[in-house]
This record gives structure tokens, sequence and C-alpha cells, in this order.
């Protein structure tokens, strides 16, 4: 790291982060988008609503000005202190985890999850993504999201449950317990067989 200033090397800082961002200098290098003009207003808009659309548009910014990896941190540490706050839920879920599973971070995102909370949307997705590497984890997603679909009727919902049950099946496949998960289609079958659309779906996926 060279000793000199932001100012000498043609950055600005960031009002409230903890970056730096290129800004626009006359042989064409990058231009300032944090911190230039263009995202403090970004950066303000985010710290007061610190939505997933807000955070969307301070990290497109960011990477326009090839400074996202400094802006990054800050701007997450924004949406912990939310949790820390008590107000880590957006309409649809934690934002916190919204934002990790759109930088596809995914380790990251669950680890957000079990401390501070998702909802159903949230946990589906991130069973999905870590699925391969977290077979049992995501077992245990599947199996407490379709647990009240079992009990519930309609085309819909046994759309919902079969493809819940394909993703248990696949945990399975990876965990070597096909078994268990024969069992627990025979219970399921055994228990609700006069749900006849369940029955017919669940046999055109090979249930």
């Amino acid at each position: 790291m060279s000793p000199r200033s932001g100012q000498d090397r043609g950055q600005v800082g960031v009002p409230g982060g903890g970056g730096r961002c290129a800004r626009q200098g006359g042989g064409g290098g990058r231009r300032a988008v944090v911190g230039g003009g263009v995202a403090p207003g970004l950066l303000g808009d985010f710290a007061a609503r610190r939505s997933l659309l807000a955070y969307q548009q301070l990290r497109g910014a960011a990477r326009d000005a090839d400074c996202w990896q400094d802006e990054r941190p800050p701007a997450l540490a924004l949406l912990r202190t939310q949790v820390v706050e008590g107000k880590p839920h957006q309409r649809g879920g934690s934002v916190l985890v919204d934002a990790l599973l759109d930088d596809e971070d995914t380790e990251a995102a669950w680890e957000a999850a079990s401390d501070s909370g998702a909802d159903d949307r949230q946990w589906l997705a991130l069973a999905d993504r870590a699925r391969a590497v977290r077979p049992t984890d995501a077992l245990g997603v599947y199996q407490h999201l379709a647990e009240p679909l079992i009990e519930q009727t309609g085309n819909s919902v046994y759309e919902q449950l079969v493809n819940l049950l394909l993703s248990i099946r696949d945990c399975h496949r990876l965990l070597g317990t096909q078994d268990e998960f024969t069992a627990y289609i025979t219970a399921l079958r055994g228990a609700h067989k006069r749900k006849r659309n369940l029955m017919r779906r669940m046999d055109e996926h090979g249930l």
C-alpha cells in the first residue's frame, strides 16, 4: 500500500464507508461512481432504506468504479447493524440474507439465516444452492417446508410438495440413504392415498 494520500492517487473516500473508489481522470481511467457525486447519494439511500434494491444499486455503482471489494464490507455491516437493532427483515425476509444470496455468497447467507432468521422463500433458495455441499442441512429444510403442505389440498399445493419431494430424494441420494426416502414416500402415500391428484403427480415423477 502506497503511503500517498487518496487525493494524490486520484481517489476519494465514501462518506460513512470503509473503502475508496476511483475518480475518472483526463486519461480515461475508472469513473467516479462512489464518492464522486453519484454514490454518496446511493450510499445515503442505501443507509436509509437498507433494501435489496438499494444494495444492488450501490453494488452496481461500485463495480463500475472497480471498488466493490472495498465497499461491500461496510454495506453488509449496515445490514448486520439492522439485525442487531432487531429490524433484520423487510417484507419478504431478511435483507442481509437476500443481499448475500444476490452476491452468490451462499455460505455467508446460510450463516446469516441461521443467526438472524429467514423466511421460507429464502430457506428454499439456500437449500437449493447448498444441497450439493450441505445435503443434510438442505434435507432438513426441505422436510420442514414439506410438512405443512402434506396436510393441505389443492393442485398448486401438490405441485410445491412434489418439487420438495424431488429435492428430498436428491438429498437422500447424495447421502446414500435411499432406503430412508423409500420408507418416507411409502408412509406418505399410505396416509394420503385418497388425494388422487397428488398420487398422480407423484406417479408422474417416479415418487
